[in-house]
């Protein structure tokens, strides 16, 4: 083999590598950027949360003695302060936020009608964010935030006595 002949053979293998490396950059664009737009976590990111602020050691479910009470709210734990503890992110563009309101009573509430306790977490960004999760007003795509939204009937320990309460809890995840 000549000098001139492995030249342009060595020249077109590194043309071919070059053409594969676009290719396979490409692809790589093109797949991650489809999982993505198409693959939404934002709804177990919000599971992950509300578990966090309900069953965390200081969350506001009784705790005492490492043993859990589920379904049992302790009411002097009850408190923003608790929840911001808990849930300690760095505040950026968007962040998650919550509401968990507290009405006495197991009962059936309306929507609309006024909470007896409410806290938040990160609430500057949940009265900005919660318009955009959507409604009747607003129209939301594929890049507008995510709003769970649970309603639990629950036992409100408050005062060494235990009474029926409905805890509603709203947390919303940006994308």
């Amino acid at each position: 083999m000549d000098k001139k002949a492995l030249i342009e053979n060595i020249g077109f293998n590194i043309l071919r590598l070059i053409f594969l490396a676009i290719v396979t950059i490409v692809l790589w664009a093109v797949v991650r950027n489809l999982v993505v737009m198409y693959e939404d976590v934002s709804e177990a990111k919000a599971e992950v949360y509300a578990n966090k602020m309900l069953y965390d050691k200081d969350g506001i479910i009784m705790y005492e003695n490492d043993r859990v009470y589920h379904g049992v709210i302790d009411f002097n734990r009850f408190k923003g302060e608790n929840i911001d503890k808990i849930m300690a992110v760095n505040i950026n563009d968007e962040s998650p936020c919550a509401r968990l309101s507290l009405y006495m009573g197991a009962r059936k509430f309306t929507p609309g009608e006024k909470p007896d306790y409410v806290i938040y977490w990160n609430q500057l960004w949940f009265d900005r964010l919660e318009p955009k999760t959507g409604g009747f007003i607003a129209f939301t795509g594929m890049g507008a935030p995510r709003l769970l939204r649970e309603t639990v009937l629950v036992k409100l320990y408050k005062d060494n006595k235990i009474s029926p309460a409905t805890l509603e809890l709203e947390v919303i995840v940006p994308k």
